[in-house]
């Protein structure tokens, strides 16, 4: 498939998915759950969708209600997306997020130093 129609697929699996963690998964309260990339195979059977979550410490929490919404999520994309295969999702986590809040902190320190 070629890579601008990959992208299509993985921008549209993203938007899909942003809507269903918003309506369909309870994630705890005061997290921040953000979709930063979705990583399509080639064949449309599997999904790598990278995420970032805050505060870090919900990380596990999080984890957990998308490994238990996982067959809802799936079930969810086959219904909305018209696609020969329905991606089968894997979660990465992605903490540039994270370092970039600990970057701010730290910035804000050295300012409030001068």
């Amino acid at each position: 498939m070629p890579a601008g129609r990959m992208e299509k697929v993985n921008a549209l699996i993203a938007q899909e998915l942003a809507q269903a963690f918003q309506h369909d998964v309870e994630f705890p309260k005061g997290t921040v759950v953000s979709i930063m990339e979705v990583m399509t195979s080639r064949d449309l059977r599997h999904a790598q969708v990278h995420l970032s979550i805050l505060p870090e410490a919900k990380t596990e929490e999080v984890l957990d209600a998308l490994i238990e919404a996982k067959s809802d999520l799936e079930d969810s994309l086959h219904r909305r997306l018209i696609m020969k295969y329905t991606p089968r999702l894997a979660y990465r986590l992605d903490h540039s997020m994270a370092r970039q809040e600990h970057i701010d902190v730290l910035l804000d320190r050295l300012k409030s130093e001068e």
